[in-house]
């Protein structure tokens, strides 16, 4: 091949460097880039000569666990969540325990655990609530009830703060007539 082909078919390329070495050498200032949503948001910085990130992240925490007591033997085991973070959650998963146990015997009579749906939390926005109906055996008699509820608990939203997803709730759930264990536990 003769040397004015190659330099022909090396020119473009050669351009290409000319341009992205002129681009490289002027001080551009910084610069903003929006990675996927699923990812938050970062701000990336030029600083000669390092290149720092910083991400945004949410930061889901349970403001508040509690019961709801209606008539019968149901309830609704409730948390509400808020973000405490620097940008919108996405949707994820609340995972709510709820324990029944009879206060005259100590022990355990009922348990389950359930995930509940968690719409997206935004910044700025009052708490999100979810609920789960749950029943007692039966009226008769008082019960104590263990709410233990775990936000993200599979760790699907990327939080600035994972060791707040946590919240507990303990109370009684009197029965009609009064009994002689009324004086302990908190009331729903």
């Amino acid at each position: 091949m003769r040397p004015y082909r190659i330099l022909h078919r090396l020119a473009p390329a050669a351009a290409v460097g000319l341009v992205v070495a002129a681009a490289q050498a002027q001080d551009l200032g910084p610069t903003v880039r929006r990675p996927p949503a699923e990812l938050g948001s970062a701000v990336v910085t030029r600083d000669r000569p390092v290149y720092s990130v910083e991400f945004s992240r949410p930061d889901l925490r349970p403001i508040r666990a509690n019961v709801r007591a209606y008539s019968g033997t149901g309830f609704d085991a409730c948390v509400e969540v808020t973000n405490d973070g620097a940008a919108d959650s996405q949707p994820t998963t609340v995972r709510i325990g709820v324990v029944v146990a009879n206060p005259q015997t100590l022990g355990g009579v009922s348990s389950a655990t359930f995930d509940v749906v968690l719409p997206a939390v935004r910044l700025g926005e009052r708490p999100r609530e979810v609920c789960t109906g749950y029943s007692v055996p039966n009226r008769t008699a008082d019960w104590d009830i263990h709410v233990n509820a775990l936000v993200d608990p599979n760790n699907t939203v990327q939080e600035s703060n994972e060791s707040n997803n946590q919240a507990l709730h303990d109370c009684r759930l009197f029965g009609p007539n009064p009994g002689t264990y009324r004086t302990q536990g908190s009331r729903c």
